[in-house]
Parts: C-alpha cells; sequence; structure tokens
C-alpha cells in the first residue's frame, strides 16, 4: 500500500501546485474573483480529500527517479497563456491519477476527483470558447473562406453586407475600415459583433485592438506595424483569435515564435485592396511556408477571385480570404455560397 499512498501524495502536490498556478493567473492577471474562487474550492477539496497524514509518511524524494527529468517544453513558456495551459494539463492529468488509485484506496473518493477533473475541463472550456470555436471551424473544411468588409469596396451598405455574407454561410468576417472616425468604427463594430454572434461567427477586427475591446469582437488582425501580440493579449485577454499579417518568409520565421492563432500571408496576386501593396509573393512561396510551418494557420490572401483560386488552393492554406471578390457583386449571399462551394468549405455540417 505505501507504493500507492507514495503515488496519491505525489499527485495532490502536483495538482495543488498547479491549481495555485492557475489562481495567481487569475488573480493577479485577468482579476476574474470567478475563476480564482472555482479553482481554490478545487484545490480545498483536494487537500481535504487527503488530509490523511499516512500519504505523507509514504514520500521518499530521495528514490524518485523523474525528479529531475524535463522536456525541453518544461523549461520555457512564451507566455502567460503558455503557462496557464501547461499547468492546467498538470492537474487534469494528476486528478485522472488520484481518480485511478483512489478505486483501490477509496472508492467513493475516486467520484470526488473524476468531478473536480471535469471542473477544470468546463473552466479550461469556457476560458478559451472562442479559441475553441475558431479551431472548430479551421477543422471542418480543408480550407476555410475568410471575408473582410470595407466600406470603400462595398457597394452596398456595410451590415446589409455582412448579412448577406452570414447568410451565404461564411463563418469568419473581419471589418477593415481606414477612414471612419473611431466613433463609427465602434458603432458598426458593435453591430457587426451582434450579427457574427447570432450566426455563430468570428468577428474580427483590423489593426485596432481598443476597437476590438470596445465592439467585444472575437479578435484582431494586426499588422506588422501594429502594437506586439503580446501587448494586445494584455488588453484583449487569452479568449480571443490573433491574427498576423506577414509578407516575407522572414516575417513568418518571427510570426512562428509567437503565442499567435493564424498568419496572413501574402498578397498572393496584385491588389488594388491596399494604397501601398506589399511585394506579391505568389503560391509558389505560399506553398513554401505551407510546408515549412506545418502548426501554423496560413490564410492566403490578396488578389484571390474566381480566375486564380484554384492555384492558391493547391497549397492547402487553411484560410482563404476574398473580399472585393464578394462585396463588389450584386448578390453577396451567392458569391459567398460559390466560393464555399468551390473551397470545399463545410462548416456547417459541423455543429
Amino acid at each position: 500500500m505505501n507504493k500507492i499512498y507514495r503515488v496519491i501524495d505525489a499527485n495532490v502536490n502536483r495538482a495543488s501546485e498547479g491549481l495555485r498556478v492557475l489562481e495567481d493567473i487569475f488573480r493577479l492577471f485577468y482579476n476574474n474573483d470567478k475563476f480564482v474562487k472555482a479553482v481554490k474550492e478545487i484545490r480545498h477539496s483536494i487537500r481535504k480529500a487527503c488530509s490523511d497524514l499516512k500519504f505523507l509518511k509514504s514520500r521518499d524524494i530521495s528514490t524518485d527517479s523523474g525528479k529531475s527529468s524535463f522536456t525541453n517544453t518544461e523549461k520555457s513558456r512564451k507566455c502567460v497563456e503558455d503557462i496557464y495551459l501547461a499547468n492546467s494539463k498538470r492537474v487534469e492529468e494528476s486528478l485522472r491519477v488520484l481518480e485511478e488509485f483512489f478505486k483501490i484506496v477509496n472508492e467513493s473518493k475516486s467520484f470526488l476527483f473524476k468531478e473536480l477533473r471535469f471542473k477544470i475541463y468546463r473552466i479550461e472550456e469556457e476560458l478559451f470558447s472562442v479559441k475553441h470555436k475558431f479551431q472548430n471551424i479551421l477543422k471542418c473544411s480543408k480550407t476555410t473562406l475568410y471575408t473582410i468588409v470595407d466600406s470603400r469596396f462595398c457597394i452596398k451598405e456595410r451590415l446589409d453586407t455582412c448579412v448577406e455574407i452570414l447568410k451565404g454561410g461564411a463563418k469568419i468576417l473581419q471589418l477593415r475600415e481606414k477612414v471612419l472616425s473611431d466613433r463609427e468604427k465602434i458603432k458598426i463594430g458593435k453591430a457587426i459583433s451582434k450579427l457574427c454572434r447570432d450566426f455563430g461567427a468570428i468577428f474580427i477586427v483590423n489593426d485596432r485592438v481598443d476597437i476590438a475591446l470596445y465592439c467585444e469582437a472575437d479578435g484582431v488582425h494586426l499588422g506588422q506595424d501594429d502594437i506586439p501580440v503580446e501587448l494586445a493579449k494584455d488588453i484583449l485577454g487569452i479568449n480571443k483569435i490573433y491574427g498576423l499579417s506577414t509578407h516575407t518568409f522572414k516575417q513568418v520565421k518571427e510570426a512562428a515564435t509567437l503565442s499567435i492563432d493564424y498568419i496572413g500571408f501574402g498578397p498572393i496576386f496584385p491588389t488594388k485592396s491596399k494604397e501601398n501593396p506589399d511585394p506579391v509573393v505568389g503560391t509558389e512561396s505560399l506553398k513554401k511556408v505551407k510546408k515549412e510551418y506545418k502548426n501554423l494557420p496560413v490564410c492566403a490572401i490578396g488578389g484571390i477571385n474566381f480566375s486564380n483560386i484554384e492555384s492558391v488552393l493547391e497549397a492547402t492554406p487553411e484560410m482563404v480570404c476574398v473580399m472585393s471578390g464578394i462585396t463588389m457583386r450584386e448578390n453577396i449571399k451567392k458569391e459567398v455560397e460559390n466560393y464555399r462551394r468551390v473551397i470545399n468549405d463545410t462548416v456547417n455540417l459541423c455543429k
């Protein structure tokens, strides 16, 4: 029995330490009283259930073969989000071990640890609900349509354009506005944010983290000259989508070291949507990026339309961005459906 108690003692400590890290993140980084209270209650429940001193007496650090074993991922963290995820998984795994070994020691308490494990799952699910939603959208299709609304390239009123885009089944919509006042951006952004929630779509704001915050957007897409991603996360929080524009292999390489959800890579073809566009990268460069950075979701962007989209799809980007090819058309809903059909965007089938 002593070895079983030793396993229990080690995992009580591991779970408690991980929970303390989560508690401090919620308390000192995100000021989230709800999650602070939930994590603290879980930690106290574990300690109370394992208060028997015989577990402590079974501890033997001198013969613990794993005390000096570390993986490379344990030695570094990129950001607070990485710290959270690492410790959340640590707690979940420890609770699973406690659940299994208490089936031998005290079966009724085994159910307690299962219940506590699912509480951690629910906290993580709620904390990363937007990220999970985005990831599920990408998982549903080999390539997903990414739409942008910019009033300079709309023949209809902005909200009407957004409604038709969403009715066409698009699940990712970005607001890019360069000429409106901040007050107007917030007003239209709030309206689009509500629309996207009603349609189950992701709403991204281009460039402006402050506008994204006030509009309760799902994320922000940043350019190379915008504020750093980590600073954006300090403002918006971790349960948001962060995209970054890239135009060269060097920028893609740098982006791969950041904790972001996707990159925009382009312009793939010549585009008129920007006053001073970056040099065209072409489809071969897109293929190279996809080959070298398999774990970094890529949105191909720039001058993509029905005449050239097939060559883009050959590179298998996770997303393909179309703007004027949709927003400058009379029947926007139909155009969205046509593009989705071409790229086999079946997100509506995945609930």
